[in-house]
């Protein structure tokens, strides 16, 4: 993965509503409404209150951008993925029936359920339209394909995903945690990973490097949710001195359903019968809380959400990194410096496609695959054989052919991307990772 620290996530949301918006444009005179109604979900109709966190979009920016150095090119793959997510949240709203939604009232509250549905499946279908543009822009029409098929199969996820949650709250009957974890899967995770996955497949053929990216973001994905469930009861309070509202609103959450399974005949009845009132009170909430917490679901929630935290990281250290271009001085001192800098040795200017875990000695071109063979005699300075990363292929500034648009060099009609100054810099998806508020820090390490 390529390493960065000219990263602007402002810049980045930025331009991904700017495309979003080329796509929800008005088409005629006749359907403008349908598409004033549209960008009022999506919060872009020119009012001032809040448009949502973009997080899984963002994500996917900057997935490509860690691998091809720039995010430009993965637009309307991340305009895709923020139409998606918010076609299933008005379809959501009408099934939960949510009046409410970023502190104004919901599509269908305002236009009605039949708009409302029609809406819902017009953004489902723009989102579909939105990655036309990738074959504007240079991608292969494989790659496109590929990204439209992992797309769908997300949207079946999500789908099954509510169909868990709205069978089981039907049933009156809270849900195993097993089954839990299955529905968040296919609700949550699946359209984060996919998030990921996409800004990855878009910038690589490497299968390795895209595993590692779908599985970072499956892990991501689920430790979010389960993040979430720990505020909806104890963060809220903690916060504002309000009430817990997922207690409040009967949600099936991971804390509740552990202390269905596991609190005590007493506190399970009591459970049981608080779950079952229609509204309430202050009082009975801070019983739930505290059956809650004697029951270890606070403790068990928050180690899931590590455990999975903690595999993000996993996936994280699977990946190689390669180091912007600059002065090698800068990068001199630094404990995972480039072993390329190090020897000061010029990068080999030849084309030569490499594998992923081949080993090379620096400066040559000739592929080693066993680092444990002895040099050969003559070899000189101590020069080290080393894992060809990513970047050996995908070069710093630029992809193969196969893999869209070139960045690098602008003799060749692109304009390139700017030279970075220097100095070992923060991978994108960590800055990511501290901004959506998960704990602990991922700091991308070279592969071993």
């Amino acid at each position: 993965m390529t390493v960065t620290d000219d990263l602007d996530l402002n810049l980045l949301l930025a331009d991904t509503e700017e495309e979003i918006l080329r796509v929800v444009a008005n088409r005629d005179a006749s359907t403008v409404g349908v598409y004033e109604m549209v960008r009022y979900h999506l919060g872009l109709d020119g009012s001032a209150g809040p448009r949502g966190k973009r997080m899984r979009p963002l994500l996917g920016l900057l997935a490509y951008a860690s691998i091809a150095g720039d995010h430009q090119a993965s637009l309307p793959g991340a305009a895709a993925v923020e139409l998606g997510h918010n076609f299933s949240l008005v379809h959501d709203d009408i099934e939960d029936g949510d009046i409410e939604r970023r502190h104004r009232p919901t599509l269908w509250a305002v236009h009605g359920i039949p708009q409302a549905i029609n809406t819902g499946d017009l953004i489902f279908s723009l989102s579909r339209v939105a990655l036309h543009r990738l074959s504007d822009l240079g991608f292969s029409d494989t790659k496109v394909l590929r990204l439209m098929r992992l797309y769908d199969e997300t949207c079946v996820m999500l789908c099954e995903g509510q169909y868990i949650d709205i069978a089981t709250s039907a049933q009156g009957e809270p849900m195993t945690v097993d089954l839990y974890f299955d529905m968040i899967g296919r609700k949550t995770a699946a359209l984060i990973s996919a998030s990921i996955e996409a800004g990855a497949l878009l910038a690589t053929d490497d299968e390795d490097v895209i595993g590692h990216y779908r599985r970072f973001g499956w892990s991501l994905g689920l430790a979010f949710q389960l993040n979430d469930d720990l505020l909806g009861i104890w963060g809220v309070e903690l916060q504002t001195g309000k009430v817990p509202t997922d207690i409040v609103r009967h949600k099936q959450t991971l804390p509740v359903l552990y202390a269905f399974e596991h609190a005590t005949p007493a506190d399970h009845a009591r459970l049981t019968a608080i779950y079952k009132t229609d509204e309430p009170t202050d009082a009975e909430v801070a019983e739930v809380v505290a059956i809650l917490e004697r029951a270890g679901a606070a403790d068990f929630t928050r180690s899931e959400a590590q455990r999975h935290r903690d595999q993000c990281l996993v996936e994280l250290d699977g990946l190689s990194v390669i180091w912007p271009e600059g002065p090698r001085e800068a990068h001199r001192d630094h404990p995972v410096r480039d072993q390329r800098l190090r020897r000061g040795r010029p990068r080999s200017r030849r084309r030569r496609s490499r594998s992923a875990g081949d080993w090379i000695r620096p400066g040559r071109c000739k592929p080693r695959r066993d680092p444990e063979r002895p040099a050969k005699d003559g070899a000189r300075h101590g020069r080290l054989w080393q894992k060809v990363s990513v970047g050996h292929n995908l070069k710093l500034h630029g992809m193969r052919a196969d893999t869209g648009p070139r960045k690098w060099p602008a003799a060749r009609g692109v304009e390139a991307h700017p030279r970075r100054e220097h100095g070992p810099v923060q991978h994108g998806l960590s800055a990511t990772w501290r901004s959506l508020g998960a704990v602990g820090r991922v700091q991308a390490r070279r592969d071993q």
